[in-house]
């Protein structure tokens, strides 16, 4: 066996003669007019290569030679948490990149000259903490593509305050690790490709919390680094390999092929028939390469479709494609055909494209794009814009020929839905409240109205041997880094301040828990609510004795709003709040919301009550002066309780109006 036969395995031209081509079976059309040619075609080498289909039984290559280490005859079991510290500190370091050390990722210097000699590269580095000796023996691709996107991510990170800005990838402080032991065995199933098993080891792991590289917005805000921890663990064999592939005469260790020969192995699969490889199509510009990626995904070609991706990046995704094309065809065919049996046409109906290029790297914008489709059931609509998405649909019970409209639309920072089954139409809006309550999540969900959908909804495409082929891993890297790019530090630190009080119903004054059930207030009446769970809450005593929390927590002047907000809107958010608790308790149908709050004054439920009844014209409610009552046109049920200057809120989680009402009578005794 010769190592240097690399061109078997990974990227490749077309019409590389050294892949043996599998004889080519004919295989009927599906007649549906979207579906994909369940097999290639040779009088259609354009589309599909020409490569040819097999019969279904997979090739099955016995390996030429398998090299084998010796291996130590005792095994005892070991603690996993050496393994795991040893993978997080490396996944973490790869990841980390706010020191902006910059290096030529796309270098195709670095490797090894062997599998072995790859693993005591990586084994020196992670004893080094050296993510950029880590990133020498990656394979080419992936190291300019992973790297990249973790330093890009990495410096966002930086300035937001999660990670240091002082950050030295070449020696991440924080993690001190010795690794004696390991000696590797390794297989060669195929030229080019080897599978690395770690033997025996031992690992020394040493944290200092404070020298590890986070953030202020971490160290400050949300827990103190002030911890140290050491340990010495055995590390029984690794029974999952690392698998190295050869490129250009060295040898590389590999993310995409270690997964791929994983779920291989564990399905029990032969190694893939390289002669039905998928062809690399692409496109001659950016905008075709997407244009006809979408094309493909519209017709279920599942051969086309990975035909227009990366053939370096995606190098493994084509190599394994042999292992699921034909059921993933089949599986596709047969949906296909259930579709055209209900009738269901679609396409698109209008598609504008805007490109930049840099280099050999291009994105493409959706500027604007229309989507629809009708069937025997209904119709749908999808239409994207510069300042909205918007969606409309159309349902027949196929049953009773019952008809139910609706509409959804999102553009800037609000949300609107609207229904009709007959009835009549039901609206629901949701604007800026939601930025309010919830700015690190708003933030990237608000990109899509702030940024406009050119520059929130792009595909990142890559120049390989003169055609254009989607990214997959650039277009991913640079959706996190613009989600990322739209949250301010002082955002963030205002979400981590809003989880101080859910950290207080899982952790008490002294780090402990305390348990509070109905025996420290007495038996529950109606038996009705659920057993009691440890939580702590300083205001539990709000509560009434009849009614077990599930899980609670303190509210006050600044926090009581989020749950006033979301039950009952219209009541403002300028309470003058002293005291108050949320507890979560259970019912027969479903879990119910009590809230309590305690306020400084008096006030007039009245001036309350009117606000929330105009504010849900389509609920029916009610009061008395002092309870108010609103059942939404959906079945959600809200009991405000005005008593002085208590206020009560009961609201349920898919809970019925009887057990709404049922746990507010309980609270108010």
């Amino acid at each position: 066996m010769t190592d240097d036969n690399a061109g078997l395995w990974g990227p490749r031209s077309n019409d590389d003669e050294s892949i043996p081509a599998a004889p080519a079976a004919p295989a009927a059309r599906s007649t549906s007019q979207w579906a994909p040619p369940l097999a290639p075609s040779a009088a259609d080498p354009g589309r599909h290569g020409g490569d040819g289909s097999s019969d279904g039984d997979e090739l099955v290559f016995v390996p030429e030679s398998i090299e084998i280490a010796p291996v130590v005859a005792e095994v005892r079991k070991a603690s996993k948490v050496a393994t795991r510290i040893v993978a997080a500190v490396i996944a973490a370091a790869m990841v980390g990149g706010g020191a902006l050390l910059a290096f030529d990722a796309g270098s195709a210097d670095g490797g090894a000259a062997s599998p072995e000699e790859a693993f005591e590269v990586l084994l020196s580095a992670a004893e080094a903490g050296d993510v950029l000796a880590i990133a020498e023996i990656l394979e080419p691709t992936e190291r300019e593509t992973l790297l990249d996107a973790g330093v890009d991510i990495a410096s966002e990170l930086s300035r937001l305050g999660v990670l240091s800005t002082d950050l030295d990838l070449s020696a991440v402080s924080g993690v001190q690790l010795e690794l004696g032991g390991f000696e590797p065995r390794v297989e060669r199933p195929r030229s080019g490709l080897a599978h690395i098993y770690a033997g025996k080891g031992v690992v020394t792991v040493a944290v200092d919390g404070a020298e590890l590289p986070f953030g202020s917005l971490l160290t400050d805000d949300l827990f103190p680094l002030d911890y140290s921890y050491s340990s010495t663990d055995l590390v029984e064999p690794q029974q999952d390999p690392i698998v190295a592939v050869q490129r250009n005469g060295r040898w590389y260790l590999s993310v995409w092929y270690s997964v791929a020969e994983l779920a291989r192995l564990t399905l029990d699969k032969p190694l893939p028939d390289l002669g039905r490889r998928p062809a690399s199509i692409g496109g001659p510009t950016p905008e075709a390469a997407v244009r006809s990626f979408l094309d493909d995904a519209l017709r279920l070609d599942v051969r086309r479709m990975i035909g227009g991706l990366d053939p370096n990046e995606m190098a493994a995704l084509y190599d394994y494609a042999p292992l699921f094309l034909d059921s993933a065809t089949a599986s596709a065919n047969n949906t296909l055909q259930s579709l055209e049996d209900d009738g269901w046409v679609w396409g698109l109906d209008q598609l504008e494209l805007a490109s930049e290029t840099d280099g050999d790297v291009a994105r493409v914008q959706l500027v604007s794009a229309s989507f629809s489709a009708s069937g025997d059931r209904g119709t749908i609509s999808v239409s994207v814009g510069a300042e909205a998405v918007v969606v409309d649909a159309r349902t027949i019970d196929p049953f009773f020929g019952d008809e139910t409209t609706s509409h959804f639309e999102f553009g800037g920072d609000c949300f609107s839905a609207s229904f009709d089954d007959g009835s009549g139409p039901h609206t629901e809006q949701y604007c800026g409240s939601i930025n309010e309550s919830v700015p690190f999540i708003a933030g990237g969900i608000g990109s899509l109205g702030s940024l406009g959908l050119a520059d929130s909804l792009t595909v990142v495409t890559h120049l390989v041997d003169g055609q254009w082929y989607i990214s997959p891993v650039r277009t991913g890297r640079d959706a996190i880094v613009r989600s990322l790019e739209m949250i301010e530090p002082d955002q963030l630190s205002e979400f981590i301040d809003s989880l101080d009080y859910v950290a207080g119903a899982v952790r008490g004054s002294d780090g402990g828990f305390a348990t509070v059930g109905a025996s420290d207030y007495g038996s529950t009446d109606s038996g009705a609510f659920g057993p009691a769970i440890p939580i702590v809450a300083d205001n539990l005593a709000l509560l009434a004795p009849g009614l077990d929390p599930l899980f609670a927590y303190d509210l006050d002047a600044q926090n009581y709003t989020y749950e006033v907000d979301y039950f009952a809107p219209a009541l403002g958010s300028d309470l003058d709040v002293v005291a108050g608790l949320y507890a979560s308790v259970d019912s027969p149908s479903g879990e119910v919301a009590v809230v309590v709050l305690g306020l400084a004054d008096s006030i007039d439920a009245t001036s309350l009550f009117d606000p929330l009844i105009a504010g849900h014209p389509e609920a029916v409610g009610s009061h008395d002066g002092q309870r108010l009552s609103i059942t939404s046109a959906a079945g959600q049920s809200v009991v405000v309780h005005v008593d002085g200057s208590r206020l009560l809120i009961v609201g349920g989680y898919g809970a019925s109006a009887l057990d709404v009402a049922a746990a507010a009578d309980i609270q108010l005794g």
